[in-house]
């Protein structure tokens, strides 16, 4: 049920990064533009500004989820792989319980804002007047998809501690290190051709 589950949330984490980079690449594109129309005809498109700002936040926070499950949080390798294995599974279940608390913050008073500003009907004083519930929603909505995808993990890194399975907890929220980094993508790589 879990790893049927994480498939589905995999699958979901991935299209998002691929939206969030193709929204990236226009709102570049929209800054360019704007770039070029103020130096060359001295107009605006207006609100490039505001718009990437709102872009950026999203793309952000919808990114998280497929960090969290590829393990792509950066991590200081040099001492950890010195360290017995007993130590390094202990940091490693550390490092993801203040992930995960990191996001129920992030996630807790994120909601709060969310809640208080469709409560109020807050909106931007720009040009644009946009209803500040919109781009929140959609922030706060990534986040929510990198708590669930946190929380997946988290059950199948329980029920690995609870069965002893040490290289199963490794291989869900261990380091790589080099030489796994290198071998994810020689498998990757040799998957694509």
């Amino acid at each position: 049920m879990l790893i049927r589950t994480q498939g589905a949330l995999d699958r979901v984490s991935e299209i998002a990064v691929w939206v969030a980079g193709a929204a990236l690449l226009m709102t570049a594109f929209m800054v360019g533009l704007e770039v070029i129309m103020r130096k060359l005809f001295n107009s605006s498109l207006g609100g490039a500004d505001e718009i990437s700002g709102y872009v950026f936040a999203a793309a952000t926070a919808w990114s998280y989820a497929a960090l969290i499950r590829k393990k792509g949080n950066v991590r200081i390798d040099v001492v950890y792989n010195l360290m017995p294995r007993p130590l390094r599974i202990a940091l490693d279940i550390l490092s993801f319980l203040a992930l995960g608390a990191l996001f129920a913050l992030i996630g807790w008073y994120g909601f709060e804002l969310v809640k208080g500003t469709v409560e109020t009907g807050r909106i931007s004083v720009t040009p644009l007047r946009t209803p500040l519930s919109i781009p929140q929603i959609v922030w706060i909505s990534g986040i929510g998809l990198a708590l669930a995808m946190w929380v997946l993990i988290a059950l199948r890194v329980t029920g690995n501690v609870l069965r002893r399975n040490w290289d199963a907890v490794s291989e869900l929220i261990g380091s790589e290190g080099i030489e796994g980094e290198i071998k994810a993508e020689l498998v990757e790589t040799e998957g694509k051709s």
